[in-house]
């Protein structure tokens, strides 16, 4: 990668990486192409429709239903994707949604190494939220790989990092992360192929349960249920036609059928692949529960009146109209006619968009997922470090005029962006058609924007590191930064964001300091053109223990700018 300047206009504090001169560009053109338009526009439109004409009933077009896709909505994902060098991106409703989203990929159990000096809502959504999930987290100082590698454990999924942190704006080696989790995954790689299991039966309905049903602990957290349990819930049948069971009397009323007499035996092979088939409206092939003997004859999915419920904590069965989750009295069940495909050789894993995990040597993964909001791709582009998930808050940024909430998920990956599309359109997570019109048109102008940015972010870092009442300056791009080198080296330049420390540690003082500003606004956002400021004690952290703040050094004297 070539070298330049950092773009203030001023001498440079070091080399930063060149950004390729073609992207400007890019930023204007990715995404759209007036010919995708009878009119020919010169900009992308606002689809506003919720739903597209089809040309047949058994043959879905491009755009179906607004919830699965819009043409508004397509094109931005195209060109923030382009933008971060990837081949997939994914929209949300928020950043937040954009987080929701990547911590679905994780199951209960499955352990995550997350940045301690975090951006506090996805710091208290992994607290709260992902650990009710089930979700395993740990967080460590990731400035520092071995701290990472010891960490690392049978369980873990996923290390989540932010670089630069918000808000003392810590730098990650991002290449040097990446090669520890790859060597890592390389191992478990080896391990899966010399332990893969078969496609027993008993295996099947263990995988199935361990994607589909829980239970709830005591504490009300969610936990798998055991394959005993699972069996008391799930029935399967035989290799030589019979069904088999551990309720008999579940069994008796699906498998059994009634005689010309009245009285009632057993129904044979072929009636019980009546009974527990069922074929998708749109015609495509039906999914299976059973075993492989019986997948590779009798391809086929729960019907809805299936006895598939879990069981609550007084093992009480709950009524086949019940929601799936009900917080309230902390059961679940599987849904009505859910997907439960035990694994073919050519998918690897569940149809019609269900996550894929069970038996898949590479959900056993480690996945890299990076939160790029700070730098946007115009300065740093994870997914050519190894990363495999890169998100944003669009709302910063990526807009930039502090008029549009939406996230963003961008990966290389086929499979995880075919996971964050279904949990994407499933859970409704979308952002309308408006904010994807507003944000491609920002995208246009983002080049110019961050050389701004960081032209004048530098002139009030270099300001603040010389006034008397500052007592240290965090921003990668002066040189007293103790990662001032690897920025260098891994960006392609920073944005407007610094953070102080004043002289005293006082809360009072603080606080007078920045209600004396006369341009500079208080507020809790960033990355637009205006420049705001906060307290991060008082302000964006206030939810986050006071211990965690000292520890990551948000201390009463910290400052933070969003330089204009």
């Amino acid at each position: 990668m070539e070298k330049g300047n950092d773009g203030s206009g001023a001498p440079p504090t070091g080399s930063f990486l060149r950004n390729d001169p073609s992207y400007s560009t890019r930023a204007i053109r990715a995404g759209f192409e007036p010919e995708a338009f009878s009119s020919l526009p010169i900009v992308p439109p606002i689809t506003l429709a919720t739903a597209f004409k089809q040309q047949s009933a058994d043959q879905r077009g491009k755009f179906f239903y607004g919830r699965l896709d819009n043409p508004s909505r397509s094109s931005v994902q195209d060109a923030v994707a382009a933008l971060e060098d990837a081949k997939h991106g994914v929209a949300f409703g928020s950043g937040t949604a954009a987080f929701a989203g990547v911590l679905q990929l994780l199951q209960a159990g499955d352990h995550i190494i997350a940045c301690e000096d975090l951006y506090a809502g996805n710091w208290t959504y992994l607290h709260s939220l992902g650990r009710r999930q089930g979700i395993d987290v740990e967080f460590v100082d990731t400035r520092d790989v071995n701290q990472i590698a010891k960490s690392l454990k049978k369980s873990t999924r996923m290390v989540f990092l932010e670089t630069p942190t918000n808000p003392t704006l810590k730098v990650m080696d991002l290449q040097e992360i990446s090669a520890l989790i790859q060597q890592h995954n390389l191992k478990i790689d080896e391990n899966t192929e010399e332990t893969q299991p078969q496609n027993s039966e008993k295996e099947l309905v263990g995988c199935i349960s361990s994607l589909s049903i829980c239970g709830t602990n005591s504490n009300d957290s969610p936990q798998t249920l055991s394959n005993k349990e699972t069996h008391n819930i799930l029935t399967g049948i035989s290799s030589d036609g019979s069904p088999r069971t551990v309720l008999e009397s579940q069994s008796e009323n699906i498998l059994t059928r009634t005689n010309s007499d009245g009285g009632k035996s057993r129904a044979d092979l072929e009636e019980t692949k009546q009974i527990l088939t069922e074929t998708y409206s749109d015609g495509a092939q039906p999914t299976s529960l059973l075993s492989k003997s019986i997948l590779d004859k009798y391809p086929q999915k729960i019907p809805a009146d299936f006895p598939h419920t879990a069981l609550n904590k007084e093992n009480r069965r709950i009524s086949n109209n019940s929601p799936c989750t009900d917080l309230g009295d902390k059961t679940e069940r599987i849904p009505d006619g859910l997907p439960t495909t035990a694994l073919s050789e050519e998918t690897k894993g569940i149809q019609e968009g269900f996550p894929r995990t069970a038996l898949d040597k590479k959900t056993k993964r480690v996945l890299i997922v990076v939160d790029n909001t700070f730098l946007s791709p115009y300065f740093q582009r994870p997914l050519n470090f190894g990363v495999d998930l890169v998100m944003h808050s669009c709302s910063k940024y990526l807009n930039g005029s502090s008029d549009v909430i939406m996230g963003m998920v961008c990966t290389n990956c086929d499979v995880l962006s075919e996971k964050l599309k279904f949990v994407q359109c499933s859970a409704g997570a979308i952002p309308s058609p408006f904010d994807c019109y507003m944000l491609h048109r920002s995208l246009r102008t983002l080049p110019l924007r961050m050389e701004r940015h960081m032209a004048t972010g530098l002139v009030v870092a270099r300001y603040l590191e010389g006034h008397p009442c500052v007592r240290k300056v965090n921003h990668p791009g002066l040189p007293s930064h103790p990662q001032h080198q690897l920025s260098l080296e891994q960006t392609y330049g920073h944005s407007g964001m610094v953070s102080f420390y004043l002289k005293e540690d006082d809360l009072e003082k603080t606080k007078k300091f920045i209600q004396s500003f006369k341009l500079i606004l208080l507020s809790s956002s960033l990355g637009g053109v205006e420049s705001l400021a906060e307290i991060p004690l008082l302000m964006t952290r206030v939810s986050i223990p006071p211990e965690m703040n000292a520890k990551v050094g948000v201390t009463a004297g910290l400052v933070r700018l969003s330089v204009g």
